[in-house]
């Protein structure tokens, strides 16, 4: 039995909103997996930048140490007194650093 003329365009237009609303959720979808790619680049480019900011701080504080110990090694040992003095004098260059200590085989020799 064919459809009258007003059924036919109701059914046209029935489908043309469907195809519209498939279209339209199809690029919201895609446009939301842009921003999330976008937002995931972002976090980790912050990420990456505060990875190096770490690295490099904890760096200069492990050269610090690395350089007393190579002073040290260098004058054959040192006094207590003077190794206070070089602690004294690294923990105001680097308020991150809690606690240097001088180790000699498993002893604490010296600790500030």
């Amino acid at each position: 039995m064919p459809l009258s003329r007003p059924v036919k365009h109701v059914l046209i237009g029935v489908a043309s909103l469907a195809i519209g609303a498939i279209v339209f959720l199809g690029g919201e979808y895609l446009n939301r997996q842009r921003q999330d790619l976008s937002v995931r680049n972002r976090l980790r480019t912050e990420l990456e930048l505060l990875a190096n900011r770490l690295e490099s701080e904890i760096d200069a504080s492990v050269d610090l140490g690395r350089g007393l110990g190579a002073a040290i090694g260098a004058r054959g040992g040192i006094t207590e007194q003077d190794f206070t003095r070089s602690c004294e004098s690294i923990l105001r260059q680097e308020p991150k650093i809690r606690n240097i200590a001088l180790i000699v085989g498993s002893i604490i020799a010296y600790n500030c």
